[in-house]
């Protein structure tokens, strides 16, 4: 099934943008006008509309997964230019700026509203969105501002994470794009950060990205890579920066690099949506991809990659986690399977990858038959690795888990709700950072925001 949708995608894709000619379409010479009649036609006569429904048998038959062939259908019959049946999504930011500069005739205030009576936020604000992108700030000696991005609510910081009673403040509400995705600084010039935008993860409520934005002034103001607004860039699942400056980039389009800081960029591999990309200790690259379960290994600062064959198995989503204190350690989770049994394996490599022992899959807390990620493994699936420890290991699902012997075994160490005596996290985790120089202290970016713990990394506390 899952092979089928991919295919449906790609199809779609492909008759979408490279018609020769749109049956509705009259060319005159260098004129090109739109019969409205065929239009029509066309547009009531797409398969989006005339497809028959799958039955209820059919409909239960299906993987517990979101249809994003039929989101992405959709989307593209709202938003293509008939002239040339492509979604020019680069034509949305210079219209969001004029918007945002209060130019004369656009809105600046909400319905209801004027510039002496404004609206006042009322909230509530004791609840997050879904986060994919969390960094410590570099350039704080304390170690407790933190950067996190809603992948629909734009960025935010907090400048003491470790206090229950400190709060968020926005960086700018009016972004020309808000759906944050991931977040990197480089450590080459730590007062540089980039930020990709888009989710890609197949989720139905998934915003579109428009490319990365960078800061050069530790985060206060923001600037769009003009290189980046482009369909290559649309979904940017994540990104690093290397000891040198170059960036790396994991984007619907491919794998990509740049070494002017965004100037341009150039693609490494052509695979469609890579879906993470780590850097080891020792300087290596590791890169997996959303769909077609491939992972890939650089040694020369992601010049150049090799694809890891040795992994067997019918992989899909590739998740990696390098560990900090050994650079030969890493471990790798794919999705796969069916139904709520959908991790396809669960490894490790203690030789950079050139072999490979296969591990426990933690199972979820509450009906030990499912896996730790309950049919969602497409969605929330991530994995942290202690700084000093490679045998302590957190893997995050619909809840968190943990090992101390490097993946022989695992315990819980949250739940989504309070039927559980383990500690509450909100469902479905999406990313895993540790604070720098308090290496227990560690925070969690899931659906329901940001969650803060002060001894997750202590391997002797339950």
């Amino acid at each position: 099934m899952k092979n089928r949708i991919l295919g449906i995608i790609l199809l779609a894709v492909i008759s979408m943008q490279t018609f020769a000619q749109l049956p509705y379409l009259i060319i005159d010479g260098g004129d090109t006008t739109i019969d409205e009649v065929k239009y029509n036609s066309y547009i009531n006569n797409h398969p989006y509309r005339t497809r028959e429904p799958l039955s209820n048998e059919e409909f239960k038959k299906i993987d517990k997964q979101d249809r994003p062939d039929l989101a992405y259908e959709h989307d593209w019959l709202m938003t293509h230019d008939p002239k040339d049946g492509k979604t020019h999504w680069e034509r949305l930011v210079p219209v969001l700026k004029q918007m945002n500069s209060g130019s004369k005739g656009v809105q600046t205030v909400a319905p209801g509203g004027s510039a002496a009576n404004k609206w006042t936020e009322r909230g509530p604000n004791d609840v997050g969105g879904r986060v994919r992108a969390m960094m410590f700030d570099p350039t704080d000696n304390t170690n407790k501002k933190v950067f996190a991005g809603g992948v629909g609510g734009g960025l935010w910081y907090n400048t003491d994470i470790t206090s229950g009673s400190s709060s968020w403040v926005a960086v700018n509400d009016f972004w020309a794009n808000l759906a944050v995705s991931c977040i990197a600084y480089d450590p080459s010039s730590t007062s540089t950060f980039y930020i990709g935008t888009g989710e890609g993860f197949g989720n139905s409520d998934a915003i579109r990205g428009a490319g990365i934005w960078k800061s050069t002034n530790k985060g206060s103001t923001w600037t769009q890579l003009a290189a980046s607004n482009t369909n290559n860039f649309v979904r940017i699942m994540d990104l690093a920066v290397t000891s040198t400056g170059r960036i790396i980039v994991a984007a619907s389009g491919g794998l990509y690099t740049s070494d002017n800081g965004g100037t341009s960029f150039t693609r490494r591999q052509s695979s469609s949506y890579f879906a993470d990309v780590e850097i080891a200790a020792n300087g290596d690259l590791y890169a997996g991809t959303r769909y077609s379960g491939r992972l890939y290994k650089s040694t020369n600062n992601g010049t150049t990659w090799t694809l890891i064959t040795n992994l067997g198995g019918s992989p899909d989503r590739i998740e990696i986690a390098c560990a900090p204190s050994d650079s030969n350690t890493l471990y790798v989770v794919s999705s796969g399977g069916s139904g709520s049994v959908d991790v396809e394996w669960f490894k490790k490599s203690t030789n950079g990858g050139s072999s490979w022992t296969t591990l426990t899959i933690p199972k979820y807390t509450s009906n030990t038959a499912l896996h730790f990620t309950r049919g969602q493994a497409w969605y929330d699936l991530i994995l942290w690795v202690h700084p000093t420890n490679k045998n302590l290991v957190i893997a995050g699902g619909v809840d968190l888990h943990r090992t101390t012997n490097g993946g022989t075994s695992w315990s819980g160490v949250s739940y989504w709700n309070s039927a559980s005596s383990l500690p509450y996290v909100h469902a479905d985790q999406h990313a895993i950072v540790s604070r720098p120089g308090n290496n227990n202290e560690v925070i969690f970016g899931n659906d329901g925001g940001v969650f803060y713990s002060a001894n997750v990394g202590n391997s002797s506390t339950t």
